[in-house]
């Protein structure tokens, strides 16, 4: 959470201790929630703004030696973990805040030109606009957010953003829905058939089972028994009960 930085002067005479504020001073993170972007592409627009620039082998964007220099921040590197890992970070002062306010729609417009620039973005965007127009219906945004991952999976989600002209966090909230969904359908897939009763009256083999549920029925949801009225699930899918006599029809 953001933190009042104070700063501490000895009074020689009296010697008492002055404590004087220096404003609320924000994590990277922190700002960027303010401004209601993704912490990676405010990162990024902070890098167009030169206050942040890539170091290290792990490619960490850390505030600059100058910015620190100019008073707009500080580099902090805190104590080694239990599991002795480092985990350094950048606080920004209020004079660079007011700087990243005064920069910050200039900034973010550029960024998002040199986004459209690139020729992998501009053919997504002209293969969606031209899959939507010969579409009956208007797609709507979680749509579009879906076509463009299963077609442009090399896309960020900045980048479905800005295509879209949706919100990041929308269009996150969406990739992970299709995400969850796509491996539920995986699960259900890989899933084992049920075993019929011995007592159901039926000798299918699981081949057989399948060829029925594909020249006769596109959906063969459950097997029933007249007699003993034995029903179960075929792939755990709801649907209507077929009798014997429309399956030998089918």
């Amino acid at each position: 959470m953001p933190q009042e930085y104070t700063a501490e002067t000895l009074d020689r005479r009296s010697g008492d201790l002055t404590t004087t504020s220096l404003g609320v001073w924000k994590t990277v993170s922190e700002l960027a929630t303010d401004y209601q972007c993704g912490p990676r592409e405010f990162r990024v627009i902070l890098k167009a703004m030169n206050l942040l620039a890539s170091e290290g082998r792990h490619g960490w964007q850390r505030l600059t030696h100058e910015a620190v220099a100019m008073g707009y921040g500080k580099r902090l590197t805190p104590k080694r973990t239990k599991n002795g890992k480092l985990y350094p970070f950048d606080v920004i002062s209020p004079l660079g805040q007011a700087l990243i306010a005064s920069l910050w729609d200039e900034a973010r417009a550029e960024v998002e030109a040199a986004k459209r620039s690139k020729p992998s973005v501009r053919a997504a965007e002209a293969r969606l606009w031209s899959f939507a127009e010969g579409r009956r219906r208007t797609m709507t945004v979680q749509e579009q957010v879906c076509w463009l991952l299963d077609h442009h999976p090399s896309l960020t989600l900045s980048e479905v953003s800005l295509i879209t002209s949706s919100d990041l966090k929308l269009v996150s909230k969406y990739a992970k829905l299709r995400r969850e969904q796509r491996e539920y359908l995986t699960r259900q897939k890989t899933k084992e058939l049920p075993r019929i009763p011995d007592d159901a009256g039926w000798s299918l083999t699981e081949k057989e089972m399948r060829e029925a549920a594909h020249v006769g029925l596109s959906i063969l949801p459950r097997f029933f028994n007249q007699s003993k009225a034995v029903a179960f699930d075929l792939y755990g899918i709801e649907g209507d009960v077929w009798t014997q006599e429309t399956l030998k029809a089918a």
